[in-house]
């Protein structure tokens, strides 16, 4: 599915993991372009970029050598390594760009830093963020947040091919949510607490069942009730990758983070793929029945 990946490497063990996720999803199926930018100074002689540029091209190299594996390797001058792997996503028609995270944070969860933030919110492609220490091999079980929203529909596609492809287990997560009590109507209403509950029980297991139609006899899903953020990331926890959607505003075919795309991006306990707007995308409303849960 992703022949073409580019891998953000900046000489710490969040390039090592960009690299080894980018390994995972990819599989040496097609081509493996590994990028890194250098501060460019026209104040600076030549000599002396030249010197940045052999320091950043050594970076790269050492990546590729203890990954074993075969790969472009690309040094751009540029002060913003954020703007460089989206010049390099748009001019390759790149399938997947992949980022490690920073440096600060807890082992095995992911943490964006700023640059992985800016890399993320508008992307071409999609986006495979790995976790700290990240040295895992292709996912068998994949998890997807669904909401029966475009963008949420489009991250289901993507999860249903990687998963047909790699011949892993794929689980959709529906989570629906309860307004707190003062929000709750009381004075002349006729719709109890517990009919409100049971409605959008209802309502979300009926979007599950509607979305498991459409997917081999071997997907399973679950709806939720709770805050949609805190239940796909605990969600997360069970699977080898886990799939969002981008918000319901914004550029087309771009990764705009919505609150719950965000959140798991930022906290999962394993890799997260964020997957851009579908370039059919029209303004539409957010469920009134749930959080959107794969489009934030």
């Amino acid at each position: 599915m992703f022949v073409n990946v580019i891998a953000g490497v900046d000489g710490f063990d969040g390039g090592r993991d960009a690299v080894a996720l980018a390994m995972a999803l990819g599989r040496g199926r097609g081509r493996l372009t590994l990028v890194t930018a250098y501060p460019a100074d026209r104040r600076h002689s030549p000599g002396f970029e030249a010197v940045q540029r052999a320091e950043a091209l050594r970076v790269l190299e050492a990546a590729r050598m203890e990954a074993g594996v075969e790969a472009e390797l690309l040094a751009l001058p540029d002060r913003s390594p954020a703007r460089a792997l989206h010049q390099v996503a748009e001019e390759r028609v790149a399938d997947l760009v992949v980022l490690g995270s920073a440096h600060h944070g807890p082992l095995a969860r992911i943490v964006l830093g700023d640059v992985g933030r800016v890399v993320v919110h508008g992307a071409p492609c999609p986006v495979a963020i790995a976790p700290k220490r990240f040295r895992g091999a292709s996912p068998r079980t994949i998890g997807v947040g669904y909401d029966g929203s475009r963008e949420s529909r489009t991250a289901l596609e993507v999860a249903r091919r990687l998963a047909e492809e790699e011949g892993s287990a794929l689980t959709l997560y529906v989570v629906y949510e309860i307004p707190p009590l003062p929000m709750v109507p009381v004075a002349g209403s006729t719709t109890s607490f517990d009919e409100l509950v049971a409605g959008r029980r209802r309502w979300a297991q009926e979007l599950l069942d509607e979305a498991l139609a459409g997917l081999p006899a071997r997907a399973a899903g679950t709806a939720v009730r709770g805050r949609p953020a805190a239940e796909l990331e605990a969600a997360a926890a069970h699977h080898d990758l886990f799939v969002v959607g981008s918000r319901s505003w914004g550029p087309v075919r771009r990764v705009v983070l919505g609150s719950t795309s965000d959140h798991v991006a930022h906290h999962a306990p394993c890799p997260v793929l964020v997957v851009p707007r579908p370039a059919e995308a029209a303004a539409e409303p957010v469920p009134t029945t749930t959080t959107a849960v794969a489009a934030g």
